[in-house]
């Protein structure tokens, strides 16, 4: 009986979800588009260290927060997948990638 109740505390405490840090950062309230057929657009976003671990309605998102996460309140603005490039053009890169690298020739 007393391993049994035991058990059911152990199996409640983890149901409820993070009991450490949790992710590092959770985005909620948001309208996120994820570019993803199965799910093109969800409500939040978790975010562990630089990896996107989990997109999902508000409530699925909050279960992966502990006591130390980041939370931002998007209040119901517009979210969307980008990547920050300083500088390049992407057509020119491409071209140069093709040519032949003499600059590194020791000889002729």
């Amino acid at each position: 009986m007393r391993r049994s109740f035991l058990l059911l505390v152990i199996s409640a405490v983890l149901a409820c979800g993070p009991q450490g840090p949790g992710v590092d950062m959770v985005l909620l309230n948001g309208t996120v588009v994820t570019v993803d057929d199965r799910q093109p657009e969800a409500q939040a976003i978790a975010i562990d260290g630089d990896t996107i671990v989990a997109v999902g309605s508000n409530q699925d998102i909050r279960r992966l927060m502990g006591s130390n996460t980041e939370v931002i309140d998007l209040e119901g603005r517009l979210t969307l997948p980008g990547f920050v490039e300083g500088h390049g053009h992407f057509m020119s890169l491409g071209r140069a990638r093709m040519i032949l690298p003499l600059e590194q020739a020791a000889t002729w």
